[in-house]
This record gives C-alpha cells, sequence and structure tokens, in this order.
C-alpha cells in the first residue's frame, strides 16, 4: 500500500511517520525491529532523499535507522540533484486536491483539477474522485454536487464536460448495481 502510485501523501514524512508505527509493532508480530527497518530500507518504500533534510538527520542517521553507508548516500544523493519525485497517479494527485478541502472551499480547488485534464483516465478517475469525496463528507454532499456545477463549466471549455458527466453518472449507477459483498448484509 505504502509503495502504490495510488498513495495521497503531501510530504514523505506522512509515509515515515506510517512506517515508524509499522516498525515499532515489529515485536508484537515476532520480528525483530532492527529487521524491519532494514527491509523497509532495501523496498525503497521510504523515499529517504525526499525527506526535509534536518527531518532525516534527527530521525534516521541520528537513530541509525540506516547504515552509514546508506545514509551517505541519501545526502550525496540529494547534494547532487539526483533525486526523483515519487511517482503518483493521477487518482493520488486528484485526491490529494480534495483531501484536506472543505465544501466551504470547494470551488477553489477547481483550477487546480481542470490542470490534470490531459491525463489519460482522466474522467472516469475524476467521477470517482469526486464521488467517493461526496460520499465522505455526507453531511455536505449537495454542496460537493453543487462545485460540480462548476466544474462541469470549466470542463466545457475544454471539451470535456459530456464525458465527465456520463463518467461519473455511470459510476455512481455502478455503486448502486453492484451486488453487495456478504459481510454488508450483517443484521439484514
Amino acid at each position: 500500500l505504502l509503495s502504490s502510485e495510488d498513495l495521497s501523501v503531501e510530504k514523505e514524512e506522512e509515509i515515515f511517520d506510517a512506517v515508524q508505527a509499522w516498525a515499532a509493532a515489529a515485536s508484537e508480530r515476532g520480528e525483530e525491529p532492527a529487521a524491519a527497518w532494514q527491509r523497509i530500507a532495501e523496498a525503497d518504500v521510504i523515499h529517504f532523499h525526499l525527506l526535509e533534510q534536518r527531518f532525516f538527520a534527527e530521525k534516521v542517521v541520528l537513530l541509525g535507522r540506516l547504515t552509514q553507508e546508506q545514509s551517505l548516500s541519501v545526502f550525496v544523493s540529494k547534494a547532487m540533484g539526483n533525486c526523483r519525485a515519487r511517482p503518483s497517479s493521477l487518482m493520488a494527485r486528484l485526491q490529494l486536491i480534495l483531501r484536506d478541502c472543505s465544501y466551504e472551499d470547494a470551488t477553489s480547488i477547481i483550477d487546480n483539477i481542470i490542470e490534470l485534464r490531459h491525463e489519460d483516465t482522466y474522467p472516469r478517475t475524476l467521477a470517482h474522485c469526486l464521488v467517493q469525496k461526496a460520499l465522505a463528507d455526507y453531511e455536505h454532499s449537495s454542496e460537493w454536487v453543487n462545485m460540480w456545477t462548476e466544474l462541469w463549466g470549466g470542463l466545457r471549455a475544454a471539451g470535456l464536460r459530456d464525458e465527465c458527466v456520463r463518467a461519473t453518472v455511470d459510476y455512481c449507477q455502478n455503486l448502486f448495481e453492484e451486488e453487495p459483498s456478504p459481510e454488508n448484509l450483517v443484521g439484514v
């Protein structure tokens, strides 16, 4: 999950914190915490070069989370500018835009959403993210749907309005047409 391109994080420190919690529970799983950290380092789950330099020094280097050679490699890569960004999917980028936005500010993110319109799966992915945000903030779902109206207006100029509306309608229909899983039927 933490290596997925669909992961939406603003800063690498969020991933570090999640991994640290997982590694701290290693002994509860019958594992050695040091070995858990080593597997994390080798699996490239945390992109250490994306951590703030002070954070990296305090939380990784000084605590011996990486070997001296690994730590030096991170510092050198960062100093030389040989650092690649964490790959992220269109879904992750849209979710990141929507994640911290409240319904009161929903119209302020429309331009940021429209900027991503050139991606291959834009209509379907946009539909998924918009509907999921409205469902997650169900108390304000009508305000989110009102934002969609303004978004559709912005997408009209790009020639994507009809395709995005159709994808959103299809996504909503599919939510209600899918067979519910047996565990969701408890007490029915």
